[in-house]
This record gives structure tokens, sequence and C-alpha cells, in this order.
């Protein structure tokens, strides 16, 4: 994130007293960022700690905006000049040392998005990128080095239009600043409420839906302006307050998890909390002298740097590895995260601090053009070029183009044979029309292995109306607002003279914990069986089990750098089979029926992993386009099945 010690934001004009409590927070908020990442427990809600770095920043910036603009000292061009000597050096190192790595790690298809990366976080515009190729919570973002880079986007979006607002506002009075700055709030606040409900992942990276976390901030410096807060309350109350603060951060990162909308009004917890810490602690109290611990304010200095290496190392860890990280690597990452952060923050961060005379800003902003367009060059170049195929050796590109065949076609789909994220006006009004044509649908419900199972079906079926409600990284439990799932119940309960079957799947990773002691997550299952049972209130439910897992991302592992057979099977997740097998047990008796997937199509890894020359996997656990055509003709043949689909199965092609 944009940080630094607070008196090296002035310039020009008042200086603004060094606050080592400041550091300290920040510190607290990369700490919860990283840990977040690591993907330790108790840090399931560190995402927050960008919501703490936004309202840092809003508040800083801003009271040095308004007290060099009541000096009449401020200069839009040396703000901006300051912003570039802040940002740019440092990021663009861990840009510079990203692209080896990428040749030499990435499939052509992860480099073509990782140039196309590059081109945007110099344009600081990355957040509309991955708003629109990437939810922030779903599990590919894990390799894609840049992800983290939206947060500048938005922060640098933000200052275009900030500083020239207050100029303008300012001439008017501090009064009517304050009243447009909540006005603003107001409607960013607001529109993040809608925004989650409706487009969660362009919410989560949209700069007028995240505004509000800033101009907190920034109404904290104006509140601050003439006279700290911590000074117009009793000292009891202003630790009585600070200290609040601290416990709505520290709250929200260990009880927030990926399933808490944000942002939202969830947000106001940690947002609100870091500005009573920011203008309630004082410098002897308790607060004050936990943040100004001398390794916090340490890890705040670097916490930019820490910040920008942090995920870079994780993404390319994870591309090389292509499985979970175990705890040594993790550790080691975390260690390597604050050795480079420390190396940058000296070497680079702080030799590019300085002042500009006014003929050093013209370098400064010609510099980093000259980066910028570098950057972009390379992003269009690997775009267009796709991801430069042409590296691979004879026998990588003869892999990578048998995994290309292996998702090349689909099926055809008829008018009434859709998939959709959510029961809105526009898929009723579709499936009640289909509905009067076809009768009673198959409806399938799921998360990203609903997809699957419905192009699976599709191939297979000669059924003419069937739907798929799916979502991405979507489970019954525990209940997400942005999910499909209670949407799904008030659908079949109102439709369910429409519906034939309910046909539920889900991937089966999601049931298994990490402990060896206990595999699988009984209140998972317990939670799941609760919700299939409220649907079969209305209609006929089949729960079909999860696939088999090889545990192979072959899009990476199997092209660039790793050798395996394609008849070793050691690499499968076996605890799947455990699974299958406990499900079937927990669920006789239920209201629904349950058919195991596994036991019907009898997946074999040395003879169906790789079959006629094609794949039928695409990544750890879902099924490849010919994977779906393949497994699809031996589920069609399971006999509840066949009757429910009356489908007559094709001979495979």
């Amino acid at each position: 994130m944009d940080i630094d010690k607070t008196r090296l934001f002035s310039g020009s004009g008042p200086h603004l007293a060094y606050r080592a409590e400041i550091d300290g927070l920040r510190a607290l908020a990369v700490i919860s960022v990283i840990f977040f990442h690591a993907g330790f427990e108790w840090f399931r809600g560190g995402f927050v700690g960008v919501d703490v770095f936004f309202v840092i920043s809003g508040y800083l910036i801003t009271s040095i905006i308004i007290k060099q603009m009541e000096t009449g000292t401020f200069s839009l061009v040396d703000f901006y000049v300051r912003r570039a000597r802040r940002i740019l050096p440092a990021l663009f190192f861990v840009m510079l040392v990203c692209v080896p790595i990428a040749w030499m790690w990435m499939a052509p298809f992860q480099l073509k998005r990782f140039a196309w990366s590059l081109a945007s976080v110099s344009l600081f515009s990355s957040n509309f990128l991955f708003a629109r190729t990437s939810g922030y919570f779903d599990p590919s973002v894990e390799e894609i080095p840049l992800l983290h880079t939206w947060s500048l986007g938005v922060e640098e979006q933000y200052y275009v239009i900030f500083p020239p607002l207050d100029m303008v506002l300012w001439r008017l009075g501090l009064k009517k600043l304050v009243w447009a700055t909540v006005s603003i709030f107001l409607f960013s606040i607001a529109y993040s409420e809608w925004g989650w409900r409706n487009h969660p992942t362009i919410n989560f990276y949209f700069t007028p839906t995240r505004a509000w976390e800033l101009l907190i901030g920034s109404l904290l410096a104006y509140a601050n302006f003439r006279k700290p807060l911590h000074e117009r309350v009793a000292p009891i109350a202003s630790d009585l307050a600070s200290a609040a603060g601290l416990l709505l951060v520290i709250g929200a990162v260990l009880l927030y998890d990926r399933s808490t909308p944000t942002p939202s009004i969830y947000a106001l917890a940690p947002t609100a909390g870091t500005a009573m810490i920011i203008g309630f602690t004082r410098v002897d109290s308790w607060i004050g002298r936990f943040l100004s611990l001398k390794w916090m304010v340490w890890i705040g200095l670097v916490s930019y740097s820490a910040y920008l290496w942090h995920y870079p190392l994780f993404a390319f860890a994870k591309i090389r590895s292509q499985s979970d990280l175990d705890h040594l690597t993790t550790v080691l990452i975390i260690i390597s995260t604050f050795v480079l952060a420390f190396v940058s923050w000296k070497y680079v961060e702080t030799p590019f601090r300085r002042r500009s005379t006014p003929r050093e800003r013209a370098k400064v902003f010609g510099v980093a053009a000259a980066f910028s367009l570098v950057f972009v060059f390379l992003g269009v170049l690997g775009h267009v070029g796709n991801g430069f195929a042409s590296r691979l050796n004879a026998d990588q590109l003869a892999a990578y183009e048998r995994i290309r065949e292996s998702n090349r076609g689909g099926p055809s789909f008829g008018s009434c044979q859709f998939q959709t994220e959510s029961t809105d006006n526009s898929f009723v009004r579709r499936f009640e029309t289909c509905a009067g044509a076809n009768g009673p649908a198959i409806v399938i419900v799921g998360d990203s292995h609903g997809y699957d199972l419905f192009n699976a079906v599709v191939f297979n079926s000669n059924r003419a109306f069937i739907v798929s409600i799916s979502k991405g990284a979507c489970r019954p439990y525990p209940s997400r607002p942005d999910c499909h799932y209670q949407a799904v119940v008030e659908f079949v309960s109102t439709h369910k003279n429409q519906i034939d079957t309910v046909i539920f799947t889900q991937s089966g990773a999601y049931y298994l914990t990490r402990s060896t002691g206990a595999p699988i997550d009984e209140v998972v299952i317990s939670r799941t069986q609760e919700y299939l049972a409220s649907l079969s209130d209305s209609v006929r439910v089949v729960w079909l089990g999860p696939k088999a897992e090889p545990m192979i991302n072959l899009t990476n592992m199997n092209v660039m750098f790793r050798e395996f057979s394609e008849r070793d099977g050691r690499l499968e997740k076996k605890a799947i089979y455990s699974l299958d097998d406990r499900l079937m047990v927990r669920n006789q008796g239920q209201p629904f029926a349950y058919i195991s997937l596994v036991k019907t199509v009898k997946y074999d890894f040395r003879r169906d992993f790789f079959v006629s020359g094609r794949y039928t996997y695409s990544d750890t656990d879902h099924w490849s386009t010919w994977g779906e055509q393949y497994f699809g003709a031996r589920l069609l043949k399971e006999p509840t099945l066949f009757a429910l689909l009356r489908s007559s199965v094709p001979s495979q092609k």
C-alpha cells in the first residue's frame, strides 16, 4: 500500500509531527494481510488490513493537503511528484524481478495474463482488469503475482480526483468541504452496499465503492485539523476510544472470513476502528506504547515494500509447487518477504524520497513515463504473442498442445439449456418461457463443479430443458449473501411445478479439513444436508457426490518444469474416496437421494486421466471439455440419472 512515515509526506509547508503509533498500525495491517494470504486460520479476516491502509492513507494525505492549502504552499505538481517518488521505484523494482521468473515458470496462458497485468499496473488500472477477470477470493487468483496491486490502482485513481476537488472546495470554506466529503462518503458506502449484493467482484475492486474507506481518513483529518481529537476529551475517554478501535480492527481480522461481504457496512469495523486509533491514541497511553514498540515501527516502515513482495512470492511458490504450500515453505516465504522488504526500502524506496527541484520534477515524470511505456510494451507484446509459446521446447509444446486440445470445443446448447449464477428477473422469465414449451426442468445447483456437471449432461443427454444455477467458490455453508443458495430455495418453492429434479454437486475438497486426524468436516456435511432437505420440501433432490481429484494442474506443471507420469496415481487425493463412503452412510434415510459419482464412473487414474491422446482434467479437480464428454457418458448410464434425464447415451467419440 501507499504508506510511509508521516513526516516524509510533508514536502514544502508545515510538517506533520511524526507518530510512531501510525507505523505500528501499518505493521498490524500488513501482518494481517500477509498472514491471510499465507492461509493462517486465525487471520482468516486479514484482508481487512487493506481497509486499514486506506484509512491511514486518506488521513495522512488529506492532513498534508489542507495544512499546505492553509499556508498557501500546496502545489498539485509537487503532490504528484511526491506520489511518483513514493510509489513507483519499489513497484517497478518488484515488477522487474517478476518478469524473468514469470518467463521461466509460467505456462503461455499464464504469461499472457501476467503480461496484461504488467501493462495495467503501469497505468494504475489493474483493479479494473482484475474486476473483469478475477474474484479476489477465488482459488485461481493465488497464482496471479500482481493481483495485490489492485489496491494501488484504487488509491491512485482516488488521488487523481481528490486533491483537485479539495483545492476547489477549500475556497468555499472548511465547513462546506466537510459536508461535500460527507455527501460523497454516504454515496460511496451506499453504492458498496448495493454492489456486493449485485456485482460482488466489481464491488471489491471498484474505486467508487472503496472511496468511502479513504474518506473516513479524510474526515478524520478535517476533525483533527485545528485540535487533535484526543486533546478534546478526558484522557480516560481517549484511551477507551483508542482501545475500542484496536478491538474493532483485531476483531475483524479474527472473526471475518471470505464469506464476509466486502466492502460493505461490515468494513466499518476495521475502518472506523482505525480512525479511532489514529484520532484518540495518546503517546503515553498503553495503546500508544504498544503500537510504538520498536519491532512494530520497523515493520511499519518497510510495510509498503513488504506488501509489494509478499503476493508475488506466494504466487510463484504455488506455481512452482502446484500444491498447497507446507508450513515450512510458508514460513520461509514470510521471512523472505521482510528481508526483501528491508532491502528495497533501504536501497530503492529511501534514495528516491528527497525533495525535487523544478528541474528534477520533469526528470521524475520522464523516468516514470519511460518505465511505464516499457511495461506497457511488454504487456501488449505478451498478450498479442499469446504468452510466447515459442519459448517452449518440443516436448513442452507438444504437451501444451495436448492440453489445449483437451479443452477445445464443447456441447451445443439448446435455447433452454443454459447456465446462470443468480435467479434474477431475466432468468425467471427465460425459465418460465422454457417451462411452458418443454415441461418441467432438470435444475443443477452447485459451485464451479456444477458447470462441469451441466456440460457433461448436455453433452450426453437429449433432454431439452436443463438449467444450471451455479457459481464458483460458493457453497451452502457458510452462507454468503453474494452466493445463490438461499435464492434457489425461494425460486424452487415458487416454481416447484415447473421443476422435475434438482441435482446438487460441489467440490469434494470443501468437506475435508486440513487436520490429518479428522479429514472430514462433519459440520459442513450436516449443514449441506439441512440445505438439501429444505429443497426437498418442494421438489425431488439428488445429491451427486464429489468427483475424483488428481491434484495435477496441467496448464502449468506438465508443461513448464516438472515431469510426471500420465499413469502415476500417487498424486491423486485419495481422501475423496473415504469422503464418498462417509457421505453414503450419512445420507441414508435422508429425504433426498445420494449417488456416488466416483463409484458410478469407476474412475481409475492410470486408465482415465489420459485417454485417446487427451487429458480428462483441466486442473486439480475440474474436468476438461474432453473429460465432460468422456465421464458424462459413463455417468448417465447410472439407472437413476438415466431415468431422470431420459437420455440415449451416444457412443464415445
